[in-house]
């Protein structure tokens, strides 16, 4: 699969990436709670995100930690337990039995399955025309904003006379991209497009998602777990897990050089046509329940730098640069435990030191150690003993550096 990194111009006009200084939608300290058996679940807990005009926001994280959750609350499809949700500095209401606001119009969501999304009982240029007849337009407006926007999408005007069952699982899902066009959005939140395309077809969408942030000037939230798709469209990445972002920033720094450790998980999975038959290193165990999450640091059960301090100690995004992240051990908070000298956050490496921990990060012994990112005397990728495509190498090697 190849994901276009040109923008493509119809038009003439491309949309430059604002930054987030004026965002579209901004979530701030956002927390969702459901409820299972009695128990009070909280899968989103205290986010902060932005999205401007013009630029795409990756969202990536496991399955389970949060990012679904995180994609309706900004649309208003679940409420807010605590914190806010604005859409162009005006707040997003929780969606009701009532008729929405007309200025959230603007705030449009693009689901992961289409055909559960499209009405099967309607014809897709129908469909499409709700846009522009809920907007004020006539039927025929709506009629001919369908077929301008299905051939916006690639499809043929004659499409407008189907019904959903008659697509593709690719064509449903440019049906429904046009369908949130109609209604003229300045944001779009899309919630794993493409999962469950194949990869010719998950090339095609993302390409056109890109396009249309380019040209339109649209904000896009791409919610995936296809880290490899993200990493050739997004502008900045956040880093969710259980229920928390614990990584920000530009995505080509994030990848380049990550600072929480499960984001260096989440890069190390990812497959490379390396000859060698090496399979990506997996992260050991499963996200925590949310119900009863660890305490601290969430991740540090999984940790393979974790400290004692990291079981006791709450850590939330510390900026580092132009990014942010959310480590004890890296991104320390100025004047705790971890942070002695009240230096705050420092990207630093130390060099190895003591017996009882090479590299100076973890307390852990060699046995456990993970020179994948913290040992720089660590081997590299290409160094690695070659393995059956049958077995897996753990996710913390041993360090070949001290013995």
């Amino acid at each position: 699969m190849t994901v276009s990194q040109e923008n493509p111009v119809t038009d003439g006009t491309v949309f430059s990436n604002p930054g987030s200084d004026n965002p579209v939608l901004a979530m701030t300290d956002a927390a969702v709670e459901y409820r299972r058996h009695g128990q009070r679940v909280r899968a989103l807990d205290g986010v902060d995100l932005t999205v401007a005009r013009g630029e795409v926001v990756g969202l990536v994280g496991e399955s389970g930690c949060g990012k679904s959750t995180l994609a309706r609350a900004a649309v208003g499809l679940v409420p807010l337990a605590a914190g806010t949700v604005s859409f162009e500095g005006e707040p997003v209401a929780p969606l009701g039995m009532r008729r929405r606001p007309g200025r959230l119009r603007g705030l449009q969501m693009v689901f992961q399955d289409p055909y559960e999304s499209l009405n099967p009982r309607r014809k897709v240029g129908e469909l499409i025309a709700d846009g522009v007849l809920l907007g004020g337009g006539s039927r025929s407006a709506g009629r001919a904003r369908a077929v301008e926007l299905l051939e916006r999408v690639g499809l043929p005007a004659t499409a407008a006379d189907g019904y959903p069952h008659e697509f593709s699982g690719g064509q449903r899902q440019r049906i429904a991209i046009a369908r949130t066009l109609a209604a003229k959005p300045s944001c779009l939140i899309a919630d794993e497009p493409i999962s469950a395309l194949d990869a010719s077809a998950q090339a095609q969408i993302a390409n056109l998602l890109t396009a249309l942030v380019r040209e339109e000037g649209i904000g896009l939230l791409l919610v995936s777990h296809d880290l490899s798709v993200v990493r050739q469209v997004a502008d900045r990445v956040a880093v969710m897990y259980l229920g928390r972002i614990v990584e920000s920033g530009e995505t080509a720094e994030v990848w380049s050089s990550p600072n929480h450790p499960y984001t260096e998980a989440l890069v190390a999975a990812i497959p490379r046509a390396d000859g060698a038959g090496v399979l990506p290193a997996d992260l050991p165990g499963d996200v925590p329940d949310p119900a009863s999450p660890p305490s601290g640091c969430r991740f540090h059960p999984r940790c393979p730098i974790a400290r004692d301090e990291c079981a006791s100690t709450e850590q939330r995004l510390v900026p580092l640069g132009s990014r942010a992240a959310a480590c004890h051990v890296r991104a320390p908070l100025p004047g705790t435990a971890l942070d002695p000298a009240g230096a705050g956050a420092d990207d630093s490496r130390p060099q190895a030191s003591g017996a009882a921990s090479l590299c100076g990060l973890s307390t852990r012994t060699s046995s456990t150690c993970w020179p994948a990112r913290c040992c720089p005397r660590a081997p590299s990728r290409s160094h690695q003993t070659a393995r059956s495509p049958r077995s897996r190498p753990p996710f913390r090697p041993a360090c070949r550096t001290g013995r």
